[in-house]
Parts: C-alpha cells; sequence; structure tokens
C-alpha cells in the first residue's frame, strides 16, 4: 500500500465526519462499499444494538438518525489513525472518536460521547470504500436527542 493510498482512506474517514455533521446521508452512504456495514457496540452492549447493511440499509439508518439530532450541531472529531492490516487492495484502520454536540440554546458545545471505530476498506475503481464500520462506545449509548 502506497502513501497515497494511506493518505486516500484518511482522507475518507475525515469526509466521514463533514458528511454525518452536514447531515449530508448520500455522501456518508457513498463512503460505504454497496454491501457496507454499519454497526455500533458499547461497554454495556457487547452485541451489535445499531446495525446497517448496504447502501440502503445505511441510508434508511442514517437518515432519521441526523433528523432526530433536530437543532443540535453535531461534530464528530475522528483522529489517531492508525493501520493495523494493509494489502494491495484492503486495510483495517483504528480511528479514535470524540462527539460533541451544541445545542441551540447552549454558547459551548458538550461532549457528547466518544469510542473507537475499526474500519475495514476494500479498493474499488473510483476509490477506497468502507466494508464494515464498527464504533465502540466507551459508555452506554444516551438517548437520541
Amino acid at each position: 500500500m502506497s502513501a497515497d493510498d494511506r493518505l486516500a482512506i484518511i482522507e475518507a474517514i475525515q469526509r466521514y465526519s463533514y458528511a454525518v455533521d452536514s447531515r449530508d446521508a448520500e455522501a456518508y452512504a457513498a463512503l460505504f462499499s454497496i454491501r457496507g456495514v454499519f454497526e455500533v457496540t458499547s461497554v454495556a452492549h457487547p452485541e451489535p444494538f445499531i446495525h446497517a447493511e448496504g447502501h440502503e440499509g445505511v441510508l434508511e439508518w442514517v437518515r432519521p438518525t441526523m433528523e432526530r439530532w433536530g437543532d443540535a450541531q453535531t461534530r464528530h472529531n475522528q483522529c489517531c489513525t492508525v493501520f493495523d492490516e494493509l494489502t494491495a487492495d484492503t486495510a483495517r484502520t483504528r480511528t479514535m472518536l470524540l462527539e460533541s454536540r451544541m445545542l441551540p440554546d447552549r454558547q459551548i458545545p458538550r461532549p457528547w460521547t466518544q469510542g473507537v471505530y475499526t474500519d475495514d476498506w476494500v479498493r474499488e475503481a473510483d476509490g477506497w470504500r468502507i466494508t464494515r464500520r464498527a464504533l465502540h462506545l466507551d459508555i452506554p449509548p444516551r438517548p437520541q436527542r
């Protein structure tokens, strides 16, 4: 895997943050392969309590999720990406997450959740795509808002 491949994957991770925080469901889903999977677990729920599969499944999950945020502005701060596996056409990364939310009636954002994404990647004809993104939350999930 070249430095250009690493950079392309890191940029895709950053595009994920921009897509989710701007509530662009199509851009969000486009980061996944056609059969891509998104899952969430936590310390209190070791089995996935969120599971979305395939382009349509990801869209069906993410659209109402984004709508539930109402007027809150989210910021998905992802950092510290490491590459655990690298081949010419696949990769596995881990990336830390700290999500904050700015509520309309507040002037200071507040931490919302944190965890680690483990991502499996595949090289497709038009670039790198997520085949599986698994978020493990360090804390139990909060009620949606």
